[in-house]
């Protein structure tokens, strides 16, 4: 009986994976130690930028992403696109408050969409729902000419060992709050194409960056404890890793000179 319960468990949690679906909320362990960001008009919490998602249904969400380039924002794919619900893939509109806190919206907001914008997504998650391809970016005409973008880890300097153990930071922002709650501990696994750990998250904060403690983006959160980990095995929240993969796929999109 208990080896058929693990079964379930493994399949019910690869299904989890593969269709992308909504158990990416991430994972609070215990106590909630995160704490709001004071200043968010300063570096390098002004180029974290709270979401507000319109799916093709007429449904909204929320998200977190990052400016890493003038007029470049990225995020979680699942952020940008979604079938779960009937939210028919490629979302309508994205509106990016970078900075954004409980006084309002420092630097304005973009409402960006297919008309005024271009949405890149690997084609592994389109097609596939792929965990290891849940990332994307949005390339905009209007930048936020007052904010700082965030800096890429370069990833040839952050091999296994390099990442083992180290410091991380993550803001995003969770649903319900208007200013971002900031996550700090250790990474507690480093994988091939993610990053394991058990700082808080909650719903909302997908797409947030991962920082090292020199601000380099070193990742992007997708997932809560709830998503890829059979009965009895350690839960951590998780995050694409910025390998070569998807650096790659980052500095691509910095590269194209307009949106298409």
């Amino acid at each position: 009986m208990q080896k058929l319960v693990l079964i379930f468990s493994f399949l019910l949690s690869f299904l989890f994976l593969s269709q992308g679906a909504a158990a990416q909320e991430g994972t609070v362990f215990g106590e909630d130690d995160r704490v709001p960001v004071a200043d968010t008009t300063a570096a390098p919490y002004n180029a974290i930028c709270k979401l507000k998602i319109t799916y093709q249904n007429g449904t909204t969400g929320d998200g977190t992403g990052f400016l890493y380039g003038p007029g470049l924002l990225a995020t979680a794919g699942h952020c940008l696109y979604d079938t779960s619900y009937g939210r028919g893939g490629q979302v309508a509109s994205v509106t990016v408050y970078p900075g954004l806190n409980a006084e309002g919206a420092p630097f304005g907001s973009r409402e960006l969409r297919k008309d005024n914008a271009g949405f890149y997504l690997p084609e592994r998650w389109k097609q596939d729902r792929d965990w290891r391809s849940d990332y994307g970016v949005i390339a905009f005409f209007e930048p936020f000419e007052e904010v700082q973008p965030l800096q890429l880890a370069d990833w040839e300097t952050y091999p296994d060992s390099a990442l083992a153990g180290t410091e991380a930071l993550i803001a995003g922002y969770d649903g319900a709050m208007q200013s971002p709650l900031l996550a700090h501990g250790m990474l507690s696994l480093v994988r091939e194409d993610d990053l394991l750990y058990r700082l808080d998250i909650s719903h909302g904060q997908s797409g947030a960056p991962i920082l090292d403690l020199q601000s380099r983006v070193i990742g992007i959160q997708n997932y809560g404890a709830n998503v890829g980990f059979a009965a009895g095995e350690m839960p951590y929240n998780s995050g694409a890793r910025m390998n070569r993969t998807l650096s790659e796929f980052l500095l691509g999109v910095k590269n194209i000179s307009s949106p298409s």
